[in-house]
């Protein structure tokens, strides 16, 4: 499908069809947000971005054990004394 590109204030866009938006699984598109990436060939690929809605969306791939092991848990005591002007 071919679109054009318009000037819009000191942007340039694009309308994109209800029928493409649709295609990516927007059934109410108002508001929704997507990403753009460009490869080195300089093909654009765009795609919905996941929305996160509550705080186990948020976690769903959070791995405590990992988590864990990546930071122990002494690490605020590795930090001694102050680094700023903080005043205890």
């Amino acid at each position: 499908m071919e679109v054009k590109i318009s000037k819009w204030g000191n942007s340039q866009g694009i309308r994109l069809p209800l029928s493409i938006l649709r295609q990516m699984g927007m059934t109410n598109p108002v508001g929704e947000s997507v990403s753009i990436e460009v490869d080195s060939h300089g093909i654009a690929k765009m795609k919905k971005t996941k929305k996160a809605f509550n705080y186990a969306d948020l976690f769903q791939d959070f791995d405590l054990q990992e988590y864990r092991q990546s930071y122990p848990s002494n690490l605020e005591n590795r930090l001694d004394g102050q680094i700023g002007r903080e005043t205890y």
